[in-house]
């Protein structure tokens, strides 16, 4: 999914429907469901930072400036974490080029969590049978809004530019 950063303006309402799609216990209705950590965690599949240079008062500008970043899987082209998978746990779709995660075939040994040059995949050590989380755009197993005809859960908010119309149309 490609993402404009001249575009966001950093209300992290992608992050929200994120959580509430993906982790709608850890998050009841009513609830703050985004924070302003900066980092992927096993209950963040993706997160906006602030990158600033100098005072960081021009949005967009090298000099004195700030942009907002999108962190989240990349759904490589051939990404490293399904080549290190010893199971076959992750799988991309050859139809819409996700990178898909199984956790009934997941081991858990974390090679993918080494291999990914964008340490995306992240582990829940919290989980006593352990369990790997990265974003599948909203089409995972008991979601799958892809398959059924709609759009990523980020996609309710991202309604500016032309990237937005050209998905739509696809």
């Amino acid at each position: 999914m490609l993402y404009d950063s001249t575009l966001c303006v950093g209300c992290q309402a992608c992050v929200t429907k994120c959580q509430d799609i993906n982790f709608p216990a850890r998050n009841p209705e009513g609830e703050q469901t985004w924070s302003n950590n900066d980092k992927l965690s096993p209950y963040t599949n993706n997160i906006i930072q602030v990158w600033r240079s100098g005072t960081g008062v021009n949005k967009d500008q090298e000099e004195n400036g700030y942009a907002y970043i999108k962190k989240q899987c990349m759904h490589c082209v051939d990404p490293n974490c399904v080549s290190v998978c010893p199971v076959s746990a992750l799988k991309k779709d050859p139809k819409t080029g996700i990178v898909h995660y199984d956790k009934d075939v997941c081991t858990g040994c974390r090679y993918c969590m080494v291999a990914c040059p964008y340490n995306v995949p992240k582990y829940d050590y919290n989980n006593p049978f352990g369990a790997l989380h990265k974003c599948e755009l909203c089409n995972q197993k008991g979601v799958e809004r892809l398959d059924k005809g709609g759009l990523p859960g980020v996609w309710k908010f991202v309604r500016q530019g032309p990237s937005f119309s050209v998905l739509v149309k696809s």
